[in-house]
């Protein structure tokens, strides 16, 4: 289902597809704008999936504003899985009456008359992206690269250029990972503290029948000089998000590079492995509130050195990674084993508007194991009713629960009561 309305949503949005008109901004032929906001995008989408709704907003916002650009990333995303964000996204990218049926035509295009008709050139067009975006359902990532391709050539002024371009680098990724390598990235704890050092492994795996070599230092280029455009160095895009034990929430940016000083060689059974540090010391402030780092890091060789030849202009990127950092000083497992009994303490002192006693209450909620949360939730919601509770302290409460939960409910008393009461009531169970 959820294809059948990514598909419908791609076709009525890009019949807005025209030949481009007097005084529309020429495209630059530089790349790196389309790699850059491609990566926006993946960053943005990757926050739909937060708790915090003025996070989540923000995000949605801005996703919107961008436009068509992000239905190829956004596709990608419902196949993964079906959020309630996503599917919201995608209903407010589809503001267009539907469009007819696409006609089934022959994959690769074929040149126009030069006095065809501009809408039948815009229908024609349209109907060769429906049969790229078929193709890259089913695997097809080459021809429905070089489709794309095909398009853009036969009007590269297209109204839909940009659509095209970001499909073509999706495109280019996939065919990546299923022929030449396939990247991964892992870190070695679930969660950290700020003390700690946060360790990354990035990892390619030779996906050929034979060996493959990256060139990062130009060697295989021929080059006699040092890279000028990063080619050697590891690039990640890291989104760092602060959050208040009251629901709040800030985000920014900043970039890490990792010098790599020769080449990468992989084979069948030697991956190319890269292990790291994040560095999340120049990120601590005064005050300490537990952070989240999106890492999404991305390789520029010059040319992979592959069995059938050299290709040149791929670039590798890796899976997004988030990790949480606390700033704790105790030992995190001993906090979850005891996070029940904790927060019943911490629950106690909150009416005294300490911010360290709220902070608290707030990192253990973030830290329960799965098997505590129902208690939790009891514990929460029996604070939430006490007479003594102020507007702070449930502010605090309905920050925890939806940490908890995981819930898009507002930050209302009355709604969280609600949907407690009917919990209790679908499972025949007496509130506590």
């Amino acid at each position: 289902m959820i294809t059948r309305i990514v598909s419908f949503c791609l076709v009525t949005l890009a019949l807005l597809c025209r030949p481009a008109q007097a005084g529309d901004a020429p495209e630059s032929p530089a790349e790196e704008p389309v790699f850059a906001e491609s990566q926006e995008i993946q960053l943005l989408l990757q926050i739909l999936d937060s708790s915090d709704p003025v996070e989540v907003n923000a995000a949605f916002n801005r996703l919107m504003a961008i436009g068509r650009p992000v239905l190829p990333h956004l596709e990608e995303r419902l196949r993964l899985r079906a959020g309630d964000s996503y599917v919201d996204l995608l209903r407010g990218l589809a503001v267009l009456p539907e469009p007819p049926a696409p006609v089934a035509a022959e994959p690769e295009p074929q040149e126009l008359e030069g006095n065809a008709n501009p809408a039948e050139v815009a229908k024609y067009l349209v109907d060769k992206y429906v049969v790229a975006q078929e193709m890259y359902q089913t695997g097809e990532y080459e021809r429905a690269r070089a489709l794309a391709e095909g398009i853009l050539n036969i009007e590269p002024n297209c109204a839909l250029r940009s659509d095209l371009k970001s499909f073509k680098l999706l495109c280019e990724q996939r065919i990546t990972e299923a022929k030449l390598v396939k990247p991964s990235v892992t870190t070695r704890h679930e969660v950290y503290r700020t003390t700690d050092r946060v360790d990354l492994t990035f990892k390619m795996e030779d996906v050929t029948p034979g060996p493959v070599e990256l060139d990062f230092t130009g060697t295989l280029s021929g080059l006699s000089r040092a890279p000028k455009n990063g080619q050697n160095y590891l690039h990640a895009e890291i989104t760092i998000t602060e959050y208040t034990p009251y629901g709040d929430s800030r985000s920014w940016n900043r970039t890490q590079t990792w010098e790599l000083k020769e080449n990468a060689h992989l084979a069948p059974a030697a991956p190319w492995i890269f292990p790291t540090t994040l560095d999340t010391a120049e990120d601590q402030a005064a005050e300490k509130l537990y952070r989240t780092y999106t890492i999404q890091a991305e390789l520029r060789p010059y040319l992979f050195r592959t069995p059938d030849g050299d290709l040149r202009g791929r670039r590798i990127q890796f899976p997004t990674l988030t990790i949480g950092v606390f700033p704790l000083e105790d030992d995190v497992e001993v906090l979850r084993i005891r996070g029940v009994e904790l927060l019943s303490k911490a629950l106690d002192g909150i009416s005294d508007n300490d911010p360290a006693t709220a902070n608290d209450v707030f990192l253990i909620c973030l830290l329960l194991h799965e098997e505590d949360k129902g208690k939790a939730v009891d514990l929460l919601m029996n604070a939430l009713a006490h007479p003594r509770a102020s507007d702070l302290d449930k502010q605090l409460i309905l920050s925890c629960l939806r940490q908890i939960t995981r819930l898009p409910l507002e930050m209302s008393e009355d709604a969280w009561l609600g949907w407690y009461r009917d919990e209790n009531a679908a499972t025949n169970r007496k509130p506590k």
